[in-house]
C-alpha cells in the first residue's frame, strides 16, 4: 500500500476539520458572559503550565553534568565541586527527583486550576440554558422531544467543558 492510498484510508476513519477563525470568535463571544470571573483563574493556570514546560525543559541537565563532569573526565579536567563521584552523582540523582516533583507539582495544580474553571463555566452554561428552556412558549415544549432536550443540557454541555 502507498504512503498516498494510507493516508487517504487513515483520513477517511479519522475525519480532520479544519476550524476556522471566524467560528472559534463566535464561539468566544457566545461564551464569553459564562467566562466572567475566570480571568484570574485561566491566567494563573497558563503561568502554572508554562512553569511546568520550564520545569520540564530542566530535565535533561542533570544527566548532561553527570556525563560531562563524573562519566567523561579527562585526565587533566577536575570536579569544579569538591566532591567525591559518588557524593556528585547522588547529589544529581536528588535534582533529577526535586527537578520531577516541582513539574508534576506545578502539572498538577495547573489542571486543577483548569477543571475548577470549566466547572463553574459549564454550570453558568446549564444554568443559562435552563432558564432559556423555562422562557420559552408551551407549544415550543409540547414539540420538541424531552430526550433531545435533556441530551442537549446535559451531554452537550459536558462536551463544551471537555
Amino acid at each position: 500500500m502507498s504512503g498516498l492510498s494510507a493516508r487517504r484510508g487513515l483520513a477517511r476513519l479519522i475525519p480532520f476539520r479544519r476550524v476556522r477563525f471566524g467560528a472559534l470568535w463566535e464561539a468566544s463571544r457566545t461564551f464569553r458572559p459564562a467566562l466572567v470571573g475566570q480571568r484570574k483563574t485561566l491566567l494563573a493556570s497558563l503561568v502554572l503550565a508554562l512553569a511546568a514546560t520550564a520545569a520540564e525543559l530542566l530535565k535533561p541537565w542533570p544527566i548532561k553534568v553527570l556525563f560531562d563532569e563524573v562519566l567523561i573526565v579527562d585526565e587533566g579536567a577536575r570536579l569544579r565541586w569538591n566532591l567525591s563521584p559518588d557524593r556528585f552523582a547522588a547529589g544529581l540523582a536528588a535534582s533529577v527527583a526535586a527537578i520531577a516533583l516541582v513539574s508534576a507539582t506545578l502539572n498538577a495544580r495547573a489542571s486543577v486550576l483548569t477543571a475548577e474553571a470549566s466547572r463553574k463555566v459549564t454550570t453558568r452554561v446549564r444554568r443559562d440554558l435552563f432558564e432559556h428552556l423555562h422562557r420559552l412558549e408551551m407549544p415550543y415544549h409540547v414539540s420538541a422531544r424531552s430526550g433531545d432536550l435533556l441530551v442537549r443540557l446535559m451531554g452537550d454541555v459536558n462536551l463544551l467543558r471537555d
